[in-house]
């Protein structure tokens, strides 16, 4: 995946051992500690009130961040290169102090929405910016003031949506009695939400917004997605979400150990770990540059299709994009100070899975596979794009099929994140090969059920 790429990476590495990103990151050990608390994410209060922190710590952040878009100007005026390098830190310092908020504030929608997978993917659709809000601005007053009228006269928990990554649609989560996506107007002091336009007459006509709205808040309430005229109904399966979540958190306490650690989980995975943070302190201290020590080579076959993984692919902010399909590290039930660690950068973690070994996982349960035309499916893709940026996902049909799997008259085609899971959130090939065979016998003359699966097993992993 690496979708972070080689130029911004190289932007990050003096930012994860500067003074003033490492000073940020331990103080924001405290911000996550307390999303990670039920007495924070399920007493409306508080929830408001550790929101309302993190909004006051942004806004100071980013004030400073324009501050040094500003002096970067006028230092490529003078040519002043050793300016430049450190200006150019300090704005990414704070862009990425920004992000750890936001991937913090993402726990907490996560939590508080009790880990409605289906529903976050389908918030997280529009493809905008999440904005950061203005606390000077009259829209951002009545917001709060909303938000806290909400809290206090019904006793719901409140999620300020441009605080998050995932909750790209309307500007208010109300979760209460119902869960209600509370849209604001700057012409209105009043927030619009399905139930208080439908009131009004089912025939007015709606803004795109309001449709994503609709779209969002019919996948909560009756567990269905509309894809352009197709339904696509949320499918909760009773499993248990099986996966090597523990033995990924050895190799990372190996490697706060020994600076790096790595560990074949299974026949299809590998999983390594470093800590960035002593590997440039020993860098600093001795010169030495020991990164090619730690060379994590697999032993499978040239020939077999591998795909990597890392951490640090969530940190790709170009355009405010990310991968919607993978679940924030601030719910995953490791330590507060290794889920900050993963979260900063500060440990790097790499997974690398075999693709052809999946395949064969999926042919020794009874499955006739089929590789996709990977050239064709990238062309396919470019197409849909645009449409994608243009917010107009939830109108196209997005084929990003891994593999065609069949039995007898029964033909299904897999989605690539239903496979990489195994790789970006650890879950045992079991777990793909249960929800697959589920689909299989809910379906009708060989015809399967267009289908969310969710696992609800989930909820009883993350935290």
């Amino acid at each position: 995946m690496w979708l972070l790429g080689k130029e911004n990476l190289n932007l990050l590495k003096p930012v994860l051992n500067s003074k003033y990103y490492l000073e940020w990151v331990n103080y924001l050990k405290r911000f996550l500690k307390y999303s990670r608390q039920a007495k924070y994410y399920k007493n409306p209060y508080n929830l408001l009130a550790l929101q309302l922190a993190f909004t006051k710590t942004i806004s100071s952040v980013e004030s400073v961040k324009t501050e040094g878009i500003k002096q970067l100007h006028l230092a490529k005026k003078k040519k002043d290169e050793e300016k430049i390098k450190d200006i150019e830190i300090g704005i990414t310092s704070n862009r990425q102090i920004v992000r750890i908020i936001k991937v913090i504030a993402d726990g907490l929608a996560w939590r508080v929405l009790n880990f409605d997978r289906p529903f976050m993917r389908v918030a997280a659709e529009p493809s905008r910016y999440p904005g950061s809000v203005d606390l000077d601005s009259k829209e951002y007053e009545r917001l709060e003031e909303s938000a806290i009228a909400i809290t206090a006269t019904r006793k719901s928990r409140v999620l300020l949506n441009d605080l998050t990554y995932f909750l790209r649609i309307g500007d208010l989560t109300e979760v209460g009695k119902k869960t209600i996506i509370w849209e604001s107007k700057k012409s209105s002091k009043q927030l619009k939400s399905v139930y208080t336009i439908f009131k009004k007459g089912r025939k007015q006509k709606l803004s795109k917004q309001m449709k994503k709205l609709v779209h969002a808040q019919v996948a909560r309430d009756f567990r269905e997605i509309s894809i352009g005229k197709d339904k696509v109904f949320i499918m909760d399966l009773p499993f248990s979400f099986d996966n090597y979540l523990n033995e990924v958190s050895d190799v990372i306490k190996e490697a706060r150990k020994n600076m790096f650690s790595t560990k074949q989980l299974s026949d299809c995975l590998i999983v390594s770990c470093t800590d960035q943070e002593q590997m440039i302190n020993h860098a600093i201290k001795t010169g030495e540059h020991v990164w090619e020590k730690f060379n994590d080579k697999n032993t499978w076959n040239k020939k077999h299709r591998i795909t990597a993984y890392s951490n640090l692919d969530f940190f790709y902010d170009k355009d405010g994009d990310f991968i919607r399909s993978a679940t924030p590290y601030s719910v995953y039930p490791f330590s507060d100070d290794d889920v900050m660690g993963l979260i900063s950068g500060n440990l790097f973690l790499k997974s690398q899975l075999n693709i052809s070994k999946v395949k064969k996982t999926l042919i020794k349960a009874g499955w006739e596979v089929e590789d996709v035309n990977l050239d064709e499916s990238l062309k396919n893709m470019e197409k849909i794009i645009p449409l994608i940026k243009a917010g107009k996902g939830s109108e196209v049909f997005i084929d990003d099929t891994i593999f065609t799997l069949k039995r007898g008259a029964f033909i299904l085609k897999i989605p690539m994140y239903w496979v990489t899971r195994i790789g970006t959130e650890f879950m045992k090939p079991e777990v793909l090969i249960k929800h697959i065979e589920a689909i299989y016998q809910t379906s009708q003359y060989g015809i399967p059920r267009k289908v969310q699966p969710f696992i609800l097993g989930e909820r009883d992993v993350w935290k």
